[in-house]
């Protein structure tokens, strides 16, 4: 018998893969990975991390809230977004933002920290 997937039974398995699912999630990871590169890529911890900040927040915080509001509104099922027809907005939208994110850090005078982390940034657009 196939069990239904948002079934009210909640089992130790299903708590442990929702968490999971949660965690490592692509979002998530979008805002932890430019934090992590920023501090490990550069001698002045502060330096890597207001670089890491830009780069979270053009990568993660943007999309997501943008997501979260379409949720809100109602135009969106869920912050998976799970039904297909619903992507392509949020996904522009969360394009547009990395764009422009990418673009201030290329603007900016200093090249060295923001050069791990501008490949960071797009190496998360490959994913």
């Amino acid at each position: 018998m196939h069990e239904v997937i948002d079934s009210p039974v909640r089992r130790p398995t299903h708590l442990l893969a929702r968490v999971l699912t949660e965690v490592f999630a692509p979002a998530l990871l979008a805002a932890v990975m430019p934090i992590v590169v920023g501090v490990h890529r550069t001698s002045p911890v502060s330096v890597g991390l207001s670089w890491a900040l830009v780069g979270a927040l053009f990568c993660s915080i943007i999309p997501n809230t943008l997501i979260w509001w379409g949720v809100r509104r109602g135009r969106l099922t869920d912050h998976h977004i799970r039904v297909r027809e619903q992507r392509r907005t949020p996904l522009m939208y969360g394009l547009l933002s990395v764009l422009v994110g990418l673009t201030l850090m290329e603007a900016h005078p200093v090249v060295g920290p923001a050069t791990y982390l501008w490949t960071t940034t797009v190496n998360t657009l490959n994913n």
